[in-house]
């Protein structure tokens, strides 16, 4: 109990992302000792932890249903890799699981299932789609990317080549193009230089914007691996990397207005990203017109509810209606109905919206008119009063979580 005390101590701690089961004699003692309760919920609440190495002595007994069995204790949103140390006959079992997956997979590091040539592998990383764990290690048995060290294929032997390039792109370039977010993590135990600009002129962060996921950018921004979309704070090293331009003068939230996947877009949002910041010398190119102009209709909703104005020219009435502009049509609806309730002092109304729309400070109409303007257009003082009372609350709360997360991080 007092070894898992000081795990559970730890479970908050970025750094902790391996957890080593040194020892058990046997692929049952190991797995009974991972049956303790106190044992899976270390795992699923720590927040950086995703690779398990476990050391068995007596290699007779396959560890497939040890696994099995785990996979309905461990938290399904979190990426894992187990690798199972069998001692006496040098060598190693992996399996690993993707995010949102039941079961896991095994990959067998001495099989001949990895075995490919380099032409074939630099085949399959230039087809959008085909990273995931197992083309990773094929990569490092053929030292592209990196190698295992020594004779052994032990993945916590590996070496990384973080400069590397294979057709203009380094790894962590295809990973993140793919969204593979286990296989980054695991490249993420190695110091890579994410500011740094491949072959093409892009970097990492900026791939990720456009085509990957919640969790790659999650993962190269260091912060929780199943983080949600709230608020999060980033340390100043992270900051730096949203605020970089690429070549066109557009930074990750600009790239993931234009072409990003709306999850995305919101999770970076969450990360404080400034939504209306724009493009690097031309102040008329901002997120919401990246994203309006494009037809991203799903982005525009998600920059409104964010409280970003409206696009300029903004009118769906001749916008064909689809699955991705239903929420935006609403939500238009929804956003005129709280300025008209504004005009004919619905307060019960105009309360009940702003408390369900926390992120709203100015709720912009199509007109690109603030709710607080509305009000004094329509002389409704004491509506101007309580939403002036309520936005500033807000903002003072905001402010003052952030004050205290600081000083917490400060005193580590």
């Amino acid at each position: 109990m007092r070894a898992w005390s000081a795990v559970a101590a730890e479970k908050e701690d970025a750094g902790y992302k391996i957890l080593r089961i040194r020892n058990r004699s046997t692929v049952s003692a190991a797995f009974d000792f991972m049956q303790q309760t106190e044992f899976y919920e270390t795992f699923n609440q720590a927040s950086h932890l995703f690779f398990i190495m476990i050391e068995v002595d007596d290699c007779s007994e396959f560890p497939t249903k040890a696994v099995d069995c785990l996979a309905t204790v461990l938290d399904e949103q979190k990426s894992v890799i187990i690798q199972w140390d069998l001692m006496h006959s040098a060598e190693y079992l992996v399996f690993f699981r993707k995010p949102g997956h039941c079961a896991f997979t095994p990959v067998e590091l001495n099989s001949d299932s990895l075995s490919t040539n380099e032409t074939e592998l630099t085949d399959h990383l230039s087809k959008e789609g085909n990273f995931e764990l197992p083309l990773l290690l094929t990569s490092l048995r053929l030292h592209i990317g990196g190698h295992f060290k020594g004779d052994t294929l032990d993945l916590l032997k590996v070496s990384f080549d973080v400069n590397q390039e294979i057709k203009g792109w380094r790894l962590i370039d295809y990973i993140a193009r793919d969204d593979d977010s286990l296989s980054l993590w695991f490249l993420l135990l190695a110091d890579w230089d994410l500011a740094y600009k491949n072959g093409e002129g892009r970097r990492t962060i900026e791939i990720a914007a456009e085509c990957g996921g919640p969790q790659i950018v999650s993962a190269l921004l260091n912060l929780p691996i199943t983080s949600s979309a709230e608020e999060r704070f980033l340390s100043n090293k992270e900051k730096e990397l949203l605020v970089l331009r690429n070549d066109l003068g557009d930074s990750p939230l600009l790239i993931a207005a234009e072409k990003g996947k709306p999850d995305t877009l919101q999770f970076l949002i969450c990360c404080g990203t400034d939504i209306l910041c724009h493009r690097r010398g031309n102040k008329e190119v901002t997120a919401i017109k990246l994203a309006w102009e494009k037809g991203r209709y799903e982005n525009v909703h998600a920059l409104l509810e964010t409280d970003s104005p409206f696009p300029d020219k903004f009118d769906l009435s001749d916008t064909e209606k689809g699955d991705n502009t239903a929420a935006l049509l609403q939500q238009v609806e929804n956003r005129q109905s709280f300025h008209q309730d504004i005009k004919e002092i619905s307060e019960n109304v105009v309360k009940t919206y702003i408390k369900s729309h926390p992120q709203l400070k100015q709720a912009y109409d199509p007109s690109t008119l603030c709710v607080l303007i509305t009000t004094l257009k329509e002389i409704q003082y004491e509506l101007y009063a309580l939403l002036h009372s309520v936005l500033h609350t807000k903002n003072y709360l905001v402010d003052q979580i952030k004050k205290d997360k600081m000083g917490r991080s400060c005193s580590k």
